[in-house]
Order: C-alpha cells, then structure tokens, then sequence
C-alpha cells in the first residue's frame, strides 16, 4: 500500500445506514480516494476497508463512544478526501472548511423539500444571538425563498429608527405590539424565511400568526449565546444593557442570558420543529463554535421534512 499522507475526518452515522446509494455522494477527485470510486469492499462490522484500482485504501471504523464514523484517510491533498458533500472535520486541525459543494447539497435538499412546503413560510425562533439571521439567509438561498427580518419590519416602519433606539424611546410593551404587527402583516406573505427577535414568543397572539407557516427553534447553549454576544457586542441588545457591577461583560451577559431564557423556556417549546445546536455538535464530534450555518440549516431542512411526513401520516 501506497503511504500518503492520512488525516482523521468525523462523519455523522446518519449518512452511513448501509447503501452504497448514499455513499455516492462523494465525488472522485484526481489525488484522493472516494466511495465514488471504490472497487473492493471488505470486513463488517466496526471496520470495513475500501480500495480502489490506485491501490489507495479507505477505512472506516465505528467509535463506539460517539455517534459517528471515524474515516482514516490515504490521500495526497492537505484536506480530507471530502469535497463538501457531507458535514466532516479534521479532528487534527480544528474545524473543516466549508466548500462550495455544501452549498449545492443544502441546495439539492432544498430543492427536494420546497414543493412539500407549497410555499409556506418558515419562522426562526430564539434567543438573541442564536444565529435566526445568519441561518434564515442561507436557508432562504437552498429553497429560493426571500429572506426577512422582523426586527428590520419594524425598523423601517418606524421610518428607520433602530430597535435599539426604539427601546429607549418607549417601554418594551409598546416594542411588543409593533413587533405583533409586524408578524401579522409577514404572515400573509408565502415564501419567506423570517428571522423573529427573540422575545416574540412571549405573547400568544404572534404564536397565532406563525401558525400559519412553520416555526423552527434554535436551541443554542446559554454559553454560547454569551459568548456571541459579547463578541458582538452588547450596545444593540436592549435587555442586555446596564451596569457591569465589577462583573465581566461574559458573566454578566450570560446571567441575564439565564434570567430571559427560564421566563422564555416554555415558549419556546410551542415551536413545531427544533434544532438542537448541542446535539447537532455532539453528533458530529464538533463543539458548538465550530457548526457552520450551513450545517444547521442542513439540519433545519431535516427537521422540517421529518415535521411535514408527520403531519401527512396525521391527515390520512
């Protein structure tokens, strides 16, 4: 066998139920080995050895600690043999560059979930900083939906003024209703992913208007979303401004984080699909920080076709 260079890559077990279909995903590629090109297949169980007519060799083996395949590698390019067209990481060099094949695959899957959703509109819901715009950009692009705010609605309603702003100008209830409006003028529409603010939850009425489409919760650790914000910084967050008290701006964005996540909790609940970001990770042997948006929304797309088979089996 040939020694080239080898590097660890982490697959979801999702994607390898035992069809050679779904393996051919991977594209070959000049200098690497793919499933596309395999012409041995050896072994069972957790190890199972591929070969191609290069005599270059891939090997699969089951971690039993964690939900995924582990892939040892033989290949000459400095990246896994992996083109983009399943989630991966180098597990010896952090976290794997997204390329532009994950795009056409979050595209495919869009693709094939659209004339299931007949154009309704999809809800992102969440705390602030859980990732509803980053990601509703890109799963408006995979279903060729237009992409919406809300709190950009009510911005410009408002004849530009920030939302920021707005707080300061008038009380949180008076925010609360102008965001009610602004759902309810958004949910006439077909073909949008929107992204919600994150305390739009809290009043049943907005639950009545996103009815009509689908919403989807992003579940993001408190952690996460305190070190998010503070990286971006806490001036445009409302509820998060204040008084440090001689405590860090991370300790105290993420008690404050704590205090609006347990009034929102059961809200949030009322979502019809919801993405774990930590069981996403964790799946994937990756922290939290290093999902791309197009992961989640990949997962996203899942979790509204497993919502969608549901409600069709529910109607028969």
């Amino acid at each position: 066998m040939e020694t080239l260079q080898v590097k660890n890559v982490q697959i979801p077990s999702a994607h390898f139920r035992g069809s050679r279909t779904d393996w051919q995903q991977l594209s070959s590629s000049k200098n690497s080995l793919s499933l596309a090109s395999v012409s041995k297949l050896q072994g069972s169980g957790r190890n199972i050895l591929l070969s191609n007519n290069q005599n270059n060799h891939l090997l699969l083996s089951k971690d039993a600690s964690v939900s995924t395949h582990r892939i040892r590698c033989c290949a000459a390019p400095a990246h896994p043999p992996l083109n983009g067209c399943l989630p991966a990481t180098c597990s010896t060099s952090g976290s794997y560059k997204v390329h532009a094949e994950d795009m056409l695959l979050l595209k495919k899957r869009g693709a094939d979930l659209v004339s299931d959703l007949r154009g309704t509109c999809i809800y992102l819901v969440g705390m602030m900083g859980s990732g509803k715009s980053t990601v509703g950009k890109v799963l408006a692009d995979a279903l060729e939906y237009q992409f919406v705010d809300s709190d950009k609605v009510i911005e410009e309603a408002a004849g530009g003024v920030s939302v920021a702003e707005l707080f300061k100008q008038q009380d949180e209830m008076s925010f609360r209703c102008a965001e009610t409006q602004a759902l309810k003028q958004l949910s006439c529409s077909v073909h949008l992913v929107v992204a919600t603010g994150g305390g739009i939850v809290i009043r049943p009425e907005n639950w009545s208007y996103m009815r009509y489409g689908v919403s989807v919760y992003l579940d993001v650790p408190l952690e996460s979303l305190a070190e998010r914000v503070v990286a971006a910084g806490t001036h445009s967050r409302p509820l998060l401004g204040g008084e440090t008290r001689g405590t860090s701006a991370y300790t105290q964005a993420l008690e404050r984080l704590s205090t609006i996540y347990e009034n929102r909790a059961s809200c949030y609940a009322n979502a019809d699909a919801k993405v774990s970001l930590q069981k996403l990770a964790t799946s994937l042997g990756y922290q939290v920080g290093d999902l791309t948006p197009t992961l989640i929304a990949m997962q996203t797309l899942e979790e509204i076709k497993e919502l969608l088979i549901h409600r069709k089996q529910r109607e028969k």
